[in-house]
């Protein structure tokens, strides 16, 4: 008789149900993901909203305190565009623009800029915790 493969141990001699998964299904939340997940997911999050209420912050109330937070959060990804294309900051710099589309396209460019950059310092940030981590469960 070909009883095996729906014979276990658990049901105590009853026959199984195909379909069902005898196994308990895997948790797929926030405490079943890596440290080095968590303080990437983390990180992205508070930079985007960070950079996002900066600049937004310093584009209503213009001091020269807002002027000089606003080029600080800004300068990653104007160092960023002149590696690639330096004319285009040139270009970009020299014009008065005042137009809320264009606002909106570097607001964006430096969120994205900003985020990836913080997102590979908790790359690494992570795996250094991890590792420091992993090195005292061992001694």
């Amino acid at each position: 008789m070909a009883y095996g493969r729906f014979w276990n141990s658990k049901t105590k001699g009853k026959i199984m149900n195909e379909s069902k998964n005898p196994e308990t299904p895997k948790k797929r939340g926030w405490s079943s993901w890596s440290i080095i997940r968590k303080i990437q997911v983390t990180t992205i999050l508070v930079g985007a909203l960070l950079t996002i209420g900066i600049i937004s912050f310093c584009a209503f109330i213009q001091t020269e305190l807002t002027a000089g937070l606003a080029m600080l959060v800004q300068l990653p990804t104007v160092g960023f565009l002149k590696m690639i294309y330096p004319k285009l900051i040139n270009e970009l710099w020299g014009q008065p623009s005042h137009t809320w589309f264009l606002f909106v396209v570097w607001l964006c460019a430096v969120t994205f800029i900003n985020s990836f950059l913080l997102f590979v310092v908790a790359t690494i940030g992570g795996w250094f915790i991890k590792r420091t981590k992993n090195k005292t469960m061992n001694l």
